[in-house]
């Protein structure tokens, strides 16, 4: 009789076991070097790694080249290197652990446990926890004054000095955990300082939780999605408490997910307890195009729950995205120097062309009166000259107790091409920080809009003595303007045009209606504009109820280019 020793891998069938390699998985043994051979022997015979229940404790000790930041930071040292077609699965219980002092005050280093600067395709990780050991593993001595912003990461990818981008297409990643990284991301898809690079495709990250992370970095994105056709749902983003939860100063959950490509869907995601939720950003190679941020929860948020970031030349379009159907909760905390006047639910306020932005059925809610807040705000802050956002549709949201609902601004460089404001709910605005008077739509602005929309919006103040003090609030130049009939229940002043002009035309009966004979704009025989709060006048007498449009064109002199429609009172 002949006995046959019968190992792990049999157990398991076709995967590749990590104790059959000499792992133990008892949280002190250094397991490096066996789980590498594992997945050596596995990536080239299309087997998957197992790794049953238990602590691997490993250190990272391959050292990579590294494109690192601008400034350059030379060498990556990894745990482990990736290879195409490698497949990691996790029983219950089972984590990669980074040993203690990897990286020290003393000695701060750039860490992965899964790295590669190469051109891979083909792998998953499901069922893993991967702990980065953040307290015993830290990288920034000189914090809180400054900290320094290393990756130290459970999934990287990064082109190497020279230029040669890194890239994984068709990786899949599934029920792990990512906790307690000191550095600046979880899972980094790809990084590069070189335009025109071919970037990664076909990710998808569900049922994951990320928690704890960003502890010695003021500079924390758990997932950076520099590829395309990205999928991120059913995930949780969260920490034990709210931003700032690292070790010291301003550090800790600072953004859950950055998006640098195209076809990305953002759906099904918790977010809280961070700084920001999101970064809607781009990269050097193609435009970010066909993005769905939907169904997902950011609350409670310290800063901006969506944020877009669009601030030099060589980064490339942002357009097409649709957010849609998230819940919103903003605190009213303050972080001095940190959390600007101003907290926001969605932030359109790049330097460069923002187009084709789709903001409908939200909820979003502001606590607290301590810290302004705006539901959207939209605006070019950094005047960059021929940069114009445009295509900004706001419709059918819900805004509960803000300072501002959507508050857009241009710049002496630019305007904003079309914006539509429609089926909106503001409810309870109050006074908040610097923002005294509450407003459901403030826009302001130098340079013109070209076509404005204001529409079938509703504007409620519940409150015993109203605070909300203006529905709409118009300044600046807009070139075409539409206001409809809005619903105000208990607002202060409804509809207010102050130093405003309209260089073209007007449409819709708020835009329309006028307490003196029209003084602006560009006018076509036959329009109607209508008169209120005009007194009676003449013998018999009279009220005027609007004028009638005679002439086309910019003049408006009475009996030239508009008559009188008057009304018989019988007095």
């Amino acid at each position: 009789m002949f006995l046959t020793k019968v190992t792990y891998s049999m157990i398991k069938g076709a995967s590749v076991n990590v104790l059959d390699f000499g792992a133990t998985g008892d949280g002190s043994t250094d397991d490096t070097l066996a789980i590498q051979s594992a997945i050596d022997l596995a990536s080239a015979t299309g087997k998957t790694v197992y790794f049953p229940a238990g602590t691997y404790s490993v250190v990272p000790a391959t050292t990579q080249e590294w494109e690192g930041t601008a400034l350059g930071q030379g060498l990556m040292t990894t745990a482990f290197v990736m290879k195409s077609n490698m497949s990691l699965y996790g029983e219950l219980g089972a984590t990669i652990k980074l040993a203690n002092n990897c990286s020290t005050l003393a000695a701060p280093k750039l860490l992965a446990l899964f790295f590669s600067n190469s051109q891979l395709s083909n792998l998953s990780f499901q069922g893993l926890t991967f702990d980065m050991n953040g307290l015993n593993n830290r990288i920034s001595p000189a914090a809180p004054t400054t900290f320094n912003r290393f990756t130290q990461a459970a999934i990287h990818f990064s082109g190497t000095i020279g230029g040669i981008a890194a890239r994984g297409d068709y990786v899949f990643v599934d029920d792990c955990k990512f906790l307690n990284t000191a550095g600046v991301t979880c899972i980094g898809m790809a990084q590069s300082n070189v335009a025109s690079v071919t970037i990664g495709k076909y990710w998808t990250v569900t049922n994951c939780l990320f928690k704890n992370n960003g502890l010695d970095s003021d500079d924390h994105s758990s997932i950076y999605a520099y590829a395309d056709n990205v999928v991120c749902e059913n995930n949780t983003f969260t920490a034990d408490t709210m931003w700032p939860n690292g070790f010291s100063g301003n550090s800790g959950s600072f953004v859950a997910y950055e998006v640098h490509g195209a076809n990305q869907r953002f759906v099904n995601n918790l977010v809280r307890n961070h700084y920001q939720g999101m970064w809607v950003s781009s990269n050097q190679t193609s435009d970010c195009d066909n993005i769905v941020i939907a169904n997902n929860t950011f609350s409670p948020i310290k800063f901006v729950a969506i944020d877009f970031y669009r601030f030099s030349a060589p980064e490339s379009l942002i357009s097409k995205v649709i957010i849609d159907s998230n819940t919103i909760g903003l605190d009213d905390t303050v972080q001095s120097g940190v959390v600007a006047d101003l907290k926001v639910a969605v932030q359109i306020n790049a330097s460069y062309s923002l187009i084709n932005i789709q903001i409908t059925n939200n909820v979003c809610s502001k606590v607290g009166a301590s810290k302004a807040s705006a539901f959207v705000n939209l605006g070019i802050p950094f005047g960059v000259a021929s940069q114009k956002h445009t295509n900004i549709v706001i419709k059918n949201n819900v805004a509960i107790g803000f300072s501002l609902g959507v508050y857009t601004q241009t710049t002496a460089t630019n305007g904003i091409g079309y914006v539509e404001i429609s089926g909106n709910s503001f409810v309870d605005f109050t006074p908040q920080g610097v923002f005294s008077n509450p407003i459901g739509v403030a826009v302001d602005g130098v340079s013109a809009y070209d076509y404005l929309v204001i529409n079938n919006n509703t504007f409620t103040d519940s409150a015993v003595t109203p605070v909300f003090q203006f529905g709409v609030r118009l300044t600046g130049t807009v070139s075409n303007l539409f206001v409809g009939e809005q619903a105000y229940n208990r607002v202060i002043n409804e509809y207010v045009e102050d130093t405003f002009t309209v260089s073209g035309r007007r449409q819709g009966v708020s835009a329309l209606t006028f307490s003196a004979l029209p003084a602006q704009s560009t006018w076509a025989a036959g329009d109607n504009a209508y008169a209120y709060n005009i007194a009676a006048a003449g013998s018999p007498e009279y009220v005027i109820k609007g004028w009638t449009r005679i002439t086309t064109g910019s003049g408006n002199v009475l009996n030239t280019d508009w008559l009188e429609n008057r009304v018989l009172t019988g007095n």
